[in-house]
């Protein structure tokens, strides 16, 4: 079975077990090894104490209306803007913005037709994702959040996208949560 194959099997199959909804998984998509399917940061991850959830539904929405672009921009201010190439047309220039308040960093990539979140990093409680998750809320609330109710304790808790393209990584110290950030690996 190719890669390309493999990875669709795996996406129908989670779609059809989670009716398109979150799935709890201790495997994420990713590559395909000996026909298995492998993800090196899930599996970094789960070495280190986590658990991972799909929810495409929370990635979306948290990125839509938490996350926009136009809020980072009016919340944060402009660190640094570097030009770089498009990764398609090299003879067009595309921009990597760096906006911070101090405590918190967005990197966003702009190209002539849109801005993109690349990646987040939050550490203050000043941004709640999905009305309620922010830096400092206790662990039940985002066990609860994301039916983990039978774990122990969460270290690190991946939130990802249906293709993987995206995820949340929520880091807990002490039954609180202690930092927040965001990844994406896709910008077209």
């Amino acid at each position: 079975m190719s890669e390309r194959n493999a990875l669709i099997l795996t996406l129908v199959t989670t779609c059809f077990l989670s009716n398109c909804g979150m799935v709890k998984t201790g495997r994420s998509l990713g590559s395909v090894e000996d026909g298995q399917v492998v993800d090196r940061d899930l599996e970094h991850a789960v070495a280190n104490n986590s658990d991972t959830v799909i929810d495409d539904r929370f990635v979306r929405e948290v990125l839509a209306n938490d996350l926009s672009t136009s809020i980072l921009r009016r919340r944060m201010q402009l660190v640094n803007i570097e030009a770089q190439a498009n990764r398609h047309d090299s003879s067009v220039q595309d921009s990597l913005a760096v906006y911070s308040d101090g405590e918190d960093t967005a990197v966003i990539y702009i190209s002539q037709t849109k801005a993109l979140l690349q990646s987040l990093s939050l550490r203050s409680n000043k941004t709640a994702l999905n009305d309620s998750i922010r830096v400092g809320i206790v662990e039940s609330l985002m066990k609860h959040r994301f039916d983990l109710g039978g774990k122990d304790a969460l270290g690190l808790l991946l939130v990802k996208d249906l293709e993987n393209s995206s995820h949340f990584r929520f880091e807990f110290h002490k039954g609180y949560l202690k930092r927040i950030e965001y990844e994406t690996r896709y910008l077209d």
